[in-house]
């Protein structure tokens, strides 16, 4: 099963500020988690592996390995991670994951399921390679909301746009019901929104995902060649109006012990 990525990133400054907007959200749910000196993690569908080397710092004496199906963003991962940090990469399909049965004190995956049409099958995957009384971790969106003051409407063809081209956009409230459902035990949860007011690190992320969305929403029909072309003079506009504020959609974390 191969996940549906319909994203272009070939950018990858796109990914470097959506790091940064979700970095403080994942923190917020990582200091929840308890986790050993010496743990070993998997961070499942790494991209160019801002959340392993975000993992690695966060916990104390770790050794994580990113994996990703693309393996031009695994080479970008590996050059940029300093050497000697215990951190590796390898390319890898996330539902037939290279490792034996319960190698991994966590497994971590974000924004990954809503990407994937068996969701189910994913988590069973990584709760596979998780061993006994180990962690899996999943943080996702629920693209229900996405405003911006002062209005543009541009800001709501992104709900429309991104849950037209992504399996499930919606994820995020399906969480606790996956975890439930895989068997989990001590399902916990953590849940917020970035608010973006002096910077505009959020709205040029949102530009960036636009032009990158650009072959799929034409190839798909979604938008013609008019809608997206203002849509996306839209989401400039709004990325270099600095008095305008941003509130993401709700991003949504769950864990659970295996």
């Amino acid at each position: 099963m191969q996940a549906q990525y319909t994203i272009d990133e070939h950018n990858f400054e796109r990914q470097y500020l959506l790091a940064k907007m979700l970095a403080p959200l994942s923190l917020q749910a990582l200091q929840k988690v308890p986790l050993t000196q010496g743990a070993a993690i998997l961070d499942v569908a790494c991209g160019i592996g801002e959340t392993s080397r975000l993992l690695h710092k966060h916990f104390e004496n770790v050794s994580v390995t990113g994996a990703d199906l693309d393996n031009s963003l695994v080479q970008a991962a590996r050059a940029q991670t300093p050497p000697g940090l215990a951190v590796n990469f390898v390319a890898a399909d996330a539902s037939y994951l290279p490792f034996n049965d319960n190698s991994f004190d966590m497994v971590f995956s974000r924004y990954l399921l809503m990407h994937v049409p068996e969701a189910a099958v994913i988590l069973r995957e990584m709760k596979r390679v998780c061993k006994p009384g180990g962690i899996v971790f999943a943080q996702e969106p629920d693209i229900s909301s996405s405003t911006c003051y002062p209005h543009s409407w541009a800001y709501d063809k992104i709900v429309e746009y991104f849950n037209a081209l992504f399996v499930d956009g919606l994820v995020g409230r399906k969480l606790p019901a996956l975890f439930s459902n895989a068997e989990l035990r001590n399902i916990n949860h953590s849940t917020g929104v970035a608010f973006e007011v002096a910077d505009n690190s959020l709205r040029r992320m949102y530009t960036l995902t636009g032009e990158a969305l650009e072959d799929a929403l034409l190839s798909k029909r979604i938008a013609t060649r008019q809608e997206y072309t203002a849509w996306v003079n839209e989401l400039k506009r709004v990325e270099h109006d600095t008095g305008t504020v941003h509130l993401t959609h709700p991003v949504v974390a769950v864990w659970g012990v295996k």
